[in-house]
């Protein structure tokens, strides 16, 4: 005959543990003071028409970090492997030029790419064309109370 189990019960006599530490609301989340993060490339200072150079790179890799940073900064470039002369041996690289600000473009579809249709407007229209999207988007904007 096999023995037999003994099972255990859950007294009722054991006591229930509770947390030491005291629970309190409405106090508000403290500002963490954050380092700005380092640009390694100058976005920032690039003015349209502007370029740098960056040696050792391909335009794969540098699509990398400049798509993200053309979206950061609201500009657009393009780039180009180059070559710069050096010191021993030519250094080849990417340059990359700013070629327009989004800011100010903001709406506005520019004819230019590869199989559009449309022919591109004149310089003057095109300046017409921002200005009354500007003035529309400065209507639009909600006025703040004085």
């Amino acid at each position: 005959m096999p023995a037999k189990r003994k099972t255990r019960t859950k007294s009722a006599s054991k006591a229930v543990k509770t947390s030491s530490y005291e629970v309190k609301g409405g106090i508000p989340i403290p500002k963490i003071p954050r380092k700005p993060r380092a640009e390694k490339y100058p976005w920032k200072s690039l003015k349209v028409g502007d370029s740098f150079f960056v040696p050792n790179m391909t335009r794969t890799d540098m699509a990398s970090s400049m798509y993200p940073a053309m979206r950061r900064n609201k500009i657009k470039c393009k780039t180009a492997e180059d070559t710069v002369r050096g010191a021993i041996r030519p250094i080849v690289g990417v340059r990359v030029w700013r070629v327009a600000s989004l800011a100010l473009l903001a709406g506005i579809t520019l004819f230019g790419s590869i199989g559009c249709q449309s022919a591109p407007q004149p310089i003057s229209e095109l300046e017409q064309m921002i200005q009354a999207r500007m003035q529309t988007m400065l209507r639009t904007q909600p006025t703040q109370p004085q």
